[in-house]
């Protein structure tokens, strides 16, 4: 941090270089240290130069330009046989003049080493300033603008470490507890961080009195510095009530933001960090909302196990992005297919195998002519019956002799001839038969796998 001013002295050593048609020769630098000098307070335009024992080197200046109408920049370059000297303040003025300092810098304490060039410029701004030292010569053609190559290097620095940790990676710490002892007291545990490509570190434990709830603590990080001063990540806490955005302050510095927790009325705090690489938090790329399969009955801290369950939108404002209704999806036996251009996201389909045909075919076989065996020799006995006439003839060649005759009237028998061995057959000829498939398989098409719960992050 550095702090600037024009002296009031100035003003009349500009006053007199006007009256009498002669420009400004502010020529020399004057670099003093000054004890307990606190750089965090502005500067009384009432000072002057230093005592001279505060003064630990002086030089001629070396360069001058103009940038624009209404500033002037003067340089000196100090080369590195130079002894070494500590400084905490600039005096630019005008040696052949007593009190015509005309501007004045503190500044964090920097040592010019042994060995070391060290460049400094100290840059004059007030109306018609360039006129009134009648220069001409713009500084841009000598003038090395190295604070612009620094915040290049710092702005590619900032954005590597974006595209590696997103814009929010918690690496440790910065828990938000509630204090034992004093329920509106809320404890921020010290941590590092990564917060849109700024790692910003808390060393402190820091205590914040927070009366209205529910509230939200949020943090806060941005990039400060001057060319005069060391640049920094600065980090802080604010509790607010509002969703919070990155934005950029008065001072055009850009910050950005992330909650840590919502301190709720019931005294509950519910934790907001996007934790980087923790068991509980899951990858840092993977946005919410999305189902990932867990090992174990008992979902994470933060994770709720899809079982068509719902939610408080109000509460998990970015689950609630991906699942408006405020209720999960069950996906108990359920897998995740890509969805076609003509159906709808989250869109349920029912399970079914594509339409097919079993075609069935039995070839036509001929079984030719078939006979029995020809073990077939055998006679027959025939009874026939007649009244009581004993002379009687039949058909079969009768009249039967005497010798045969029933003597009880009823019946005679007699016997065919037994015919020889002889066999018989039938002609199967060609044909074929109907056949019916049989059902197998199980209840529902399924492929080998392992069971996993699907979870998803509320928050």
């Amino acid at each position: 941090m550095s702090q600037t001013a024009i002296p009031l002295g100035f003003e009349q050593y500009l006053q007199n270089k006007v009256s009498l048609g002669e420009p400004t020769d502010l020529n020399e630098i004057i670099f003093a240290y000054i004890p307990d000098l606190d750089v965090s307070q502005p500067i009384d335009r009432t000072v002057t130069l230093p005592p001279q024992g505060q003064w630990v080197h002086q030089q001629d200046v070396d360069q001058i330009g103009r940038s624009g109408n209404n500033a002037v920049v003067y340089t000196v370059v100090i080369p590195g046989s130079t002894a070494p000297f500590t400084f905490n303040a600039l005096f630019l003025r005008d040696k052949a003049v007593p009190n015509s300092c005309a501007m004045v810098v503190y500044k964090a304490t920097e040592t010019k080493e042994t060995g070391m060039a060290l460049t400094k410029s100290m840059l004059t701004q007030f109306d018609g300033a360039a006129q009134s030292a009648n220069v001409t010569v713009d500084a841009s053609t000598w003038q090395i603008d190295y604070n612009a190559r620094l915040k290049g290097m710092d702005e590619d620095h900032r954005l590597h470490c974006l595209d590696n940790y997103g814009h929010t990676a918690i690496l440790d710490g910065f828990v938000v507890t509630q204090h034992a002892a004093d329920t509106t007291k809320y404890l921020v545990s010290p941590g590092v961080a990564y917060l849109g490509g700024l790692r910003v570190h808390s060393t402190q434990l820091q205590v914040h009195t927070i009366t209205q709830r529910p509230t939200t603590l949020w943090l806060d990080a941005f990039r400060d510095g001057t060319a005069l001063s060391p640049w920094a990540n600065t980090v802080q806490v604010i509790a607010t009530t509002d969703t919070l955005t990155d934005y950029t302050d008065d001072d055009g510095r850009q910050h950005y933001v992330c909650p840590l927790g919502t301190l709720n009325s019931d005294d509950s705090i519910e934790d907001l960090r996007e934790v980087w690489g923790a068991d509980t938090s899951g990858p840092q790329d993977c946005p919410t909302g999305v189902p990932l399969p867990w090992p174990t009955d008992v979902a994470p801290e933060g994770f709720a196990i899809m079982k068509g369950q719902a939610f408080d939108i109000e509460t998990f404002t970015k689950t609630a992005n991906a699942y408006p209704s405020g209720i999960l999806p069950d996906m108990r036996g359920m897998t995740v297919k890509g969805v076609k251009d003509d159906e709808t996201v989250l869109g349920y389909e029912a399970d079914g195998v594509l339409a097919h045909d079993h075609p069935l075919s039995i070839d036509a076989t001929d079984l030719g002519t078939k006979y029995t065996n020809t073990a077939g020799h055998h006679a027959h006995t025939q009874v026939i019956y007649r009244g009581n006439d004993l002379n009687w003839s039949s058909s079969f060649g009768g009249p039967y002799p005497v010798g045969t005759d029933d003597q009880s009237g009823a019946h005679r028998t007699g016997r065919i001839d037994g015919a020889g061995n002889h066999n018989h057959y039938t002609v199967m000829g060609a044909h074929g038969h109907t056949g019916t498939a049989l059902s197998v398989g199980e209840e529902e098409n399924t492929v080998k796998n392992i069971k996993f719960n699907w979870i998803v992050r509320l928050l």
